[in-house]
């Protein structure tokens, strides 16, 4: 049986696979890569430009709550009665703190948070220079 083994490997030409199936297969594994990296700068241009709206939308409607507070009053004051001001300046910061619009704040700056979120998304999925790593070699067909 081993004579028939040998015979039957010894007849097989081509062991190796041919040069053209390395180079479609590193071909198809760069062509998908790329696909992966227009797909995530999409996404990133995508949230950019959604956020970029949501700010302002934001600074729109809730930038005239805050200016309309009685927290920019308190402020004022301190530009009018500065001697007041001073000599009352722990009661005046308290004040300030009761007023201050959070929630107003809190959404004017979620969108700007969310615009350098995909800011540091679309500069992540830029390609790394310098040869691939091997983790990123795989591909599932």
């Amino acid at each position: 049986m081993t004579k028939k083994l040998n015979q039957i490997f010894k007849k097989i030409t081509e062991l190796e696979p041919s040069a053209k199936l390395e180079s479609f297969i590193l071909a198809r594994i760069e062509r998908e890569r790329n696909k992966i990296i227009r797909e995530k700068k999409a996404l990133a241009i995508a949230g950019l430009f959604g956020s970029a709206v949501a700010a302002v939308y934001a600074v729109s409607i809730f930038g005239k709550e805050i200016l309309q507070s009685d927290f920019w009053r308190i402020v004022s004051l301190a530009f009018s009665d500065i001697n007041i001001v001073a000599g009352n300046w722990y009661d005046y910061a308290l004040s300030l703190m009761e007023t201050f619009p959070a929630l107003h704040a809190a959404l004017i700056i979620t969108p700007a948070f969310l615009f350098l979120l995909s800011l540091n998304f679309y500069f992540n999925s830029q390609p790394k220079a310098g040869p691939p790593r091997a983790e990123n070699n795989f591909l599932i067909l």
